[in-house]
């Protein structure tokens, strides 16, 4: 709720909006910039009473900043204090595009989830047993299916749209499948193996996500796939027919961030494939941030 002090400063602002003066609107947007994302719901709304397509174009040039500014913060608090944190960095990327979503809502449905799955599991399952239950429920109960378009759509990268929508890309549905397995404390982790983000079933749950080495691992999962499990024989004999695995690593768990900056990255080129090149080159931008904030 916005006090009313605040809404009338937003609204003598929205009135010097359309100044002709620059350095008014600069000064104007320099306010709304401090004030952030409590100003969006009414420049929304101001947005859509105007007919005055230079009013309405300033108002989405300040929206847009807002959000990327918002999303910035939210960023760097991640992966300064938890990068290995999937959830919190997933709904930084989804915010980054969809600004105004509701939180509690998206925990909410991934809640559900969650309770669903636990309630098939018991302690006598064995991890093989675990994953086919995890994925008869996801799959089969809940009918999470990829998207199955020639040109791949970029939305159905973000969390709350594969949550609305039930449609996954090879990306959205790792990081769900690894957010759902975490709350459900199951000692699954992210991999990029050949730069593919899939799963890993350890048998360490204590280790951190770095110390996790070979025999640690039993065996992998293909979440895109509706989580076909893969022996780690089979996946280096796979990896080895298509390209030499030059790096050994590349079958070890990653932390989280790694697969937030994939799917980035990958949504950045699905928007430049549907010829969006403007929200591609926004997405590179951030990606280029994020990786920079990363590896800081």
């Amino acid at each position: 709720m916005i006090k009313d002090a605040l809404r009338n400063e937003i609204n003598a602002l929205l009135d010097l909006l359309d100044d002709p003066d620059s350095s008014v609107y600069e000064s104007v947007y320099k306010r709304f910039m401090q004030i952030g994302p409590a100003t969006s719901e009414m420049l929304e709304d101001a947005w859509s009473m105007s007919l005055d397509d230079g009013y309405q174009k300033r108002i989405e040039y300040i929206l847009d900043d807002i959000s990327k500014n918002h999303a910035l913060e939210l960023s760097e608090k991640w992966l300064k204090n938890n990068p290995n944190d999937v959830l919190e960095g997933y709904l930084v990327f989804t915010q980054y595009q969809y600004p105004n979503i509701n939180i509690e809502d998206v925990l909410n449905q991934l809640e559900a989830l969650k309770i669903n799955i636990w309630m098939e599991l018991n302690e006598n399952l064995t991890a093989l047993e675990t994953v086919r239950v995890f994925n008869h429920i996801l799959f089969k109960v809940h009918r999470f299916e990829k998207d199955a378009a020639e040109i791949s759509n970029p939305k159905y990268n973000y969390l709350n749209q594969v949550l609305q929508s039930k449609t996954y890309t090879y990306c959205s549905i790792a990081l769900l499948y690894l957010i759902l397995a975490k709350k459900l404390e199951l000692p699954i982790e992210g991999v990029l193996y050949k730069g593919s983000p899939i799963l890993c079933y350890v048998n360490n749950l204590n280790k951190k996500t770095e110390e996790i080495s070979d025999k640690d691992i039993l065996f992998y999962i293909d979440p895109y796939n509706s989580g076909n499990v893969i022996p780690k024989d089979i996946l280096k004999e796979i990896g080895s027919a298509i390209l030499p695995l030059n790096n050994p690593k590349e079958m070890l768990p990653v932390v989280s961030s790694e697969l937030i900056l994939k799917t980035v990255f990958t949504t950045a080129l699905s928007e430049k494939e549907n010829e969006n090149h403007k929200k591609s080159k926004d997405l590179m931008y951030f990606y280029s941030l994020l990786k920079t904030m990363s590896e800081k």
